[in-house]
């Protein structure tokens, strides 16, 4: 083998048959003889007295009258296994990953011109006038424009209500006028829906820079209360730090007035 003649193939391959990439041999042949791989020879002769211990082991199974040589046909056939860990690989491998990923992709001509034989080509050729005069492509490629025409319409309505839900919440909690002392939580006609635009609003306005849960987990009125309680503190201490809201709510200012008092009379007792 590590002499590199030019028929080195026939005593080194088990089938001898000529090296796939004979190139290959040829570069390490002369880095071989240009002393750039002294340790070769040592390695190959400890890699093969390895894999001689392992080759005894594997070929039993093979032997006359072993577990492999003893299967009937539908225990081979049960016991079949895939040559690679992946169905896809192979030589049209890559043609079928690409096809999956893009149906109206067609055959590549490299493709073609390595591997089909003229039988190949010929069914080909009969194949595709079938299905030309059958127009089944052409349908296919209309239905899949249309399928893709409606699916980017649906998304364009999703994305445009979502907006609308955006722009309808900013605009109602830019109406609330933000309480900002901790006592007029407890005025009459706080309500919990008043508690919830308030803490709403200040969600909006700071984001996780205030001690706000979300208000689905804050069912009941003294829970309200308190987490409301919590977060204009941190909004006043924010405030006071000259910290800066997040941008995308166009509040009002802050005011400290007790407008509860003009519609007392007409709103119901806290839940």
């Amino acid at each position: 083998m590590l002499n590199f003649n030019t028929d080195s193939h026939a005593t080194a391959s088990f089938d001898g048959s000529e090296w796939e990439r004979p190139e290959v041999i040829q570069v390490v042949a002369e880095m071989y003889e240009a002393k750039k791989l002294p340790h070769l020879e040592e390695m190959f002769v400890k890699f093969l007295q390895g894999a001689l211990v392992t080759w005894i082991r594997f070929s039993l199974e093979y032997a006359p009258g072993g577990l492999i040589d003893g299967l009937t046909d539908n225990e081979r056939k049960k016991a079949f296994r895939f040559g690679t860990n992946c169905h896809n690989e192979g030589a049209l491998g890559s043609f079928v990953v690409l096809s999956g990923n893009a149906p109206l992709t067609t055959l590549h001509c490299s493709f073609v011109d390595e591997f089909f034989t003229p039988e190949d080509h010929t069914y080909v050729m009969k194949t595709a006038r079938t299905l030309d005069m059958s127009k089944l492509e052409r349908e296919q490629k209309l239905e899949q424009a249309r399928f893709n025409e409606n699916v980017a319409l649906m998304r364009k309505e999703k994305e445009a209500e979502k907006s609308r839900k955006v722009a309808a919440t900013t605009a109602r909690l830019g109406n609330v006028v933000l309480i900002l002392h901790v006592n007029d939580i407890q005025k009459k006609g706080m309500t919990r829906a008043k508690l919830d635009d308030q803490l709403d609003k200040l969600c909006k306005m700071w984001g996780a820079r205030i001690s706000i849960s979300c208000k689905s987990s804050i069912l009941r009125h003294p829970e309200k209360v308190e987490a409301l309680t919590k977060a204009i503190r941190d909004h006043n201490e924010l405030l006071n730090a000259r910290e800066l809201p997040l941008s995308g709510l166009d509040a009002p200012e802050v005011q400290d007035v007790d407008f509860w008092e003009e519609e007392e009379d007409e709103m119901a007792e806290p839940d």
